[in-house]
């Protein structure tokens, strides 16, 4: 199973907001840009969500909203959880 599509935003409504947005992904991808431009921002937010699916690290004392898509090269599953409050608030696949 890969991932083929994460929307992803931290700190909604806060000053340090950011967001990533429908980014699709193959299972080879490349990111490349000038610097300051979120490419490691971005791998960032891909491995914590990795991390936290595998039962590894979760720091939920950060406000982060992942919505996403994977496949397993027959049916996509949707899977999206919203974290904030040190708590998860909701989890929801499809």
């Amino acid at each position: 199973m890969i991932l083929t599509k994460i929307d992803y935003y931290e700190f909604d409504r806060l000053p340090d907001y950011w967001t990533l947005k429908e980014v699709k992904l193959e299972k080879t991808n490349l990111f490349i840009g000038k610097n300051a431009t979120g490419k490691t921002r971005s791998i960032t937010a891909i491995t914590r969500l990795a991390c936290m699916l595998k039962g590894l690290q979760a720091n939920l004392s950060d406000s982060r909203n992942f919505n996403t898509e994977f496949s397993d090269n027959t049916d996509i599953y949707q899977y999206s959880l919203h974290i904030g409050s040190r708590s998860i608030h909701r989890a929801f696949k499809f």
